[in-house]
């Protein structure tokens, strides 16, 4: 008989991508990203997480904006 040993996030490496800071507005703070807009954070680092958070909390902001803009709201 084999235990399996249950997966832990700690196991999955998960990184931050520096990218997504100006494509979704989060940054990394510990081991969580944190949102530059709000004050909540997603607790698992994976980029799914990120666009959904980003999908349903702020789907109208930065539509239209170029990339220059959002690397300047990301700054503020």
């Amino acid at each position: 008989m084999s235990v399996d040993k249950k997966r832990s996030i700690e196991d999955e490496c998960h990184a931050f991508n520096v990218e997504w800071t100006v494509k979704y507005y989060f940054t990394k703070v510990g081991n969580k990203a944190a949102c530059l807009l709000c004050p909540e954070s997603v607790a698992v680092v994976k980029e799914y997480n990120l666009k959904r958070r980003n999908q349903t909390k702020r789907a109208n902001f930065g539509r239209n904006f170029t990339n220059e803009k959002r690397k300047r709201k990301c700054q503020d």
